[in-house]
């Protein structure tokens, strides 16, 4: 009768744990876990990925774009920019995808995934870098010296005026349709901005041309 008694508050107790257990599993999987439907990186390698961004951009806007802008027109320097920041922003989603297909296997250190994802950071980077800082010497060669500090102070507040709603809004995005939408709106928005200065560029061009013939 003890026996019995005992076998049965075992089972009522591996019962317990078991749910326990059970119930705590997911929780546990979310906090190590920045996105268990998105890219499956954990904090530690999705921290690491934003120092990479962050080291990536100061070496662009500290070193290569200064130097690019001695040799490029700025305009033509933003197409290019806007240009590779929608194709990053549509790839980035998709990075881990990209990757399997195009290697059979890894490294030591990398997988083909990861591999693919720090490619596409680097041009996200590169991107926003090229255009931000092409947009800043537009917005100065197109107002007068009397009226440029007001230009400067309208797209300082464009830009804060974006970084203000974007985020709330790409969250929403993100909650209602997936973790892939907000990079796949952002590359949506991107195309009216490279059309706008891509039709700058070819306006330059065509006065530079005028004034040398």
């Amino acid at each position: 009768m003890d026996r019995t008694d005992d076998a049965g508050d075992n089972n009522r107790i591996g019962t317990r744990t078991t749910r326990r257990r059970t119930l705590r599993g997911p929780e546990t999987r979310r906090n190590s876990s920045v996105d268990p439907g998105g890219l499956r990186f954990a904090r530690t390698e999705a921290g690491l990925l934003l120092t990479f961004i962050g080291v990536l951009g100061v070496l662009n806007q500290g070193v290569l774009v200064g130097r690019l802008a001695r040799r490029v027109e700025e305009a033509r320097l933003a197409t290019a920019g806007a240009v590779l920041l929608l194709c990053s922003l549509g790839a980035l989603p998709f990075a881990p995808v990209i990757g399997r297909a195009v290697s059979g296997g890894r490294t030591a250190f990398l997988t083909p995934d990861l591999l693919a994802l720090l490619v596409v950071l680097a041009g996200l980077s590169l991107g926003n870098s090229l255009l931000n800082v092409s947009l800043s010497t537009l917005v100065s060669a197109a107002a007068s010296a009397a009226t440029q500090g007001s230009a400067f102070g309208i797209a300082q507040g464009a830009g804060s005026l974006g970084r203000t709603v974007g985020p709330p809004a790409m969250a929403a995005l993100y909650a209602a349709a997936g973790f892939q939408s907000p990079f796949l709106a952002g590359a949506l928005l991107l195309v009216v901005v490279v059309v706008i200065v891509a039709r700058i560029a070819t306006q330059r061009a065509v006065e530079s041309r005028s004034g040398t013939a």
